[in-house]
């Protein structure tokens, strides 16, 4: 088959219709792929999500010579029978991650969503295969029945590639997954090497290109077990702080009234129909609190955050429902949105989807517009208070920042003043906690003015065992010394001691939660002493 005729039939073949047809295909596969993207997982496991039309001035097809030249190579080379039809790649998407293990996972998540029609494993000659039985063992645990084939080439590539459609249609679409090390090598070397046409790429280079792969594909392999270090330590430290923070959710949640016999016919461990009390929205509380207390040993016994449990899915089921039947933010019952919007937290916190996070975002915006429209300043400072500290139990350290420093443009004296400068102390110094390095014994001048404003804004207030746990914590932060870190110890263990009441056990796993903090402190202290 000449040229000629191959182009003619390229061109019947890519009509408009079926253009459109692709098209369509490529935004529902773009959709699946960006829906998994906005969850806690996919964010941080994708970089970017490219296609053609990236780069190709919006247009998503390939090339009409590109398809011409491809069907002419193949049948040249190795397939006589190749047609248009073979073509697999008129579409196509690239997905880049940070790092190997991301691949895989982002692997998985295609093999559960989309129909897989080809998986191919694309690697140098020679490779170890050691990250392939990785890859082929957690796509076999998703549920891919077919094999993953490996071609091998002689110029370092290295990407996974899948032939998928979507559920409901037929075309197909090719994606590529990537590291951003492996896009780096493709960027710098696909036209110089793989797509040079126009003259021999010497052997030479071909080598040169192989060994940039190689040494990269270390770099990602290494900072693969750095990361893997650092997880551990920050999953330790988040399962130490949801441990804190369910805690205190639950003891805020408990019924503050017993509920009569008669209105306990119309409760349901398995989940409560609101529809039939919709005229008494404190009972609907009531009757959701007894569920929270009810499942709390549960709750308590979760060691992990998960993607989704039958105890979450109840929960934020209840969560919408409630809200739905009884509409406490538009009636502007201020109490039945606090205790909604501490549920919704916990739900938050006890499974990582965006989408209940957003929930809790949602009412802390209602909450403030409800407290704006009573023209009370003293509402309007509570309910930032309240805003700043959700946003603190889902760890979004910079924005409960934000929102907790309004306060003291607000409030000009009292109970609200005081705990917003406690809880800004506290949250900056977690923050900074964060990005310090192990060796903290010369402080950089903005650590330092972070330090000092934290032990300013505890000045200023009032002093409560709660608010001494918070000066200790700050010490053992910016502690630059092992006295400074046992001094600050030796102050949240005081505060702890002086606690009575229902405020004992909350302060109790603050302190357990400073007590690990102060050793790992004090041993990358003393290591660090000892090198030097």
């Amino acid at each position: 088959m000449d040229e000629i005729e191959i182009a003619r039939r390229v061109r019947e073949y890519l009509t408009i219709d079926r253009r459109r047809e692709y098209r369509d295909v490529l935004e529902d596969i773009k959709s699946i792929l960006e829906s998994y993207d906005r969850t806690r997982r996919g964010e941080q496991a994708i970089y970017r999500i490219t296609s053609r039309g990236d780069y190709q001035d919006g247009e998503e097809l390939k090339k009409e010579r590109e398809v011409i030249e491809k069907i002419k190579r193949r049948r040249q080379h190795d397939d006589s029978a190749y047609s248009v039809l073979s073509i697999t790649d008129y579409i196509g998407i690239r997905i880049i991650c940070v790092y190997p293990s991301d691949v895989v996972q982002v692997a998985s998540y295609i093999v559960e969503n989309l129909i897989v029609h080809d998986v191919e494993w694309n690697i140098p000659s020679g490779e170890s295969t050691e990250f392939y039985h990785i890859l082929r063992t957690a796509l076999s645990s998703a549920g891919l029945a077919k094999p993953v084939k490996i071609k091998e080439n002689n110029r370092g590539y290295r990407a996974l590639h899948f032939v998928v459609s979507p559920r409901n249609k037929a075309l197909k679409c090719e994606l590529q997954i990537v590291t951003l090390l492996q896009e780096t090598w493709a960027y710098k070397t696909h036209d110089t090497v793989y797509k040079n046409r126009t003259e021999e790429v010497e052997e030479e280079h071909r080598r040169q290109s192989r060994y940039l792969s190689d040494v990269l594909w270390a770099v990602d392999r290494q900072s693969e077990l750095v990361k893997d270090q650092i997880e551990r330590d920050r999953t330790r430290d988040e399962l130490r702080r949801n441990v804190l923070i369910r805690e205190h959710l639950l003891r805020l949640l408990s019924p503050e009234q017993e509920i009569e016999e008669t209105q306990l016919s119309c409760y349901d461990p398995n989940g409560i129909s609101f529809s039939r009390i919709s005229s008494n929205r404190h009972l609907g509380m009531l009757l959701l609190k007894k569920l929270i207390q009810e499942k709390a040993p549960l709750i308590r016994s979760m060691t992990k955050v998960c993607t989704f449990s039958g105890l979450s899915d109840l929960l934020f089921q209840q969560v919408r429902s409630f809200e739905e039947v009884f509409d406490p933010f538009g009636q502007k019952d201020l109490d039945c949105c606090v205790d909604l919007m501490r549920i919704a937290t916990l739900v938050a916190i006890m499974d990582e989807t965006r989408e209940r996070e957003n929930r809790v975002l949602d009412y802390t915006e209602k909450f403030l517009q409800c407290a704006e429209s009573q023209n009370s300043e003293e509402l309007l400072a509570k309910a930032w208070l309240r805003k700043g500290w959700l946003l603190f139990c889902m760890a979004k350290l910079d924005e409960a920042i934000v929102a907790t420093e309004k306060i003291l443009k607000i409030a000009k004296d009292g109970d609200i003043l005081h705990k917003a400068k406690a809880n800004l102390a506290y949250f900056k110094a977690e923050l900074l906690d964060r990005s310090l390095g192990r060796d903290r014994r010369e402080l950089a001048e903005a650590a330092i003015r972070v330090r000092d404003e934290c032990l300013r804004l505890l000045e200023e207030i009032p002093s409560t065992p709660q608010r001494r746990d918070t000066k200790g914590f700050v010490q053992i932060v910016f502690g630059t010394t092992l006295q400074d870190i046992e001094q600050g110890l030796q102050t949240c263990q005081a505060a702890c001691e002086e606690t009575a009441g229902q405020d004992k056990r909350l302060v109790q796993l603050f302190l357990q939660r400073h007590k690990r903090r102060a050793l790992e402190r004090w041993l990358d202290t003393a290591e660090v002493v000892e090198d030097f």
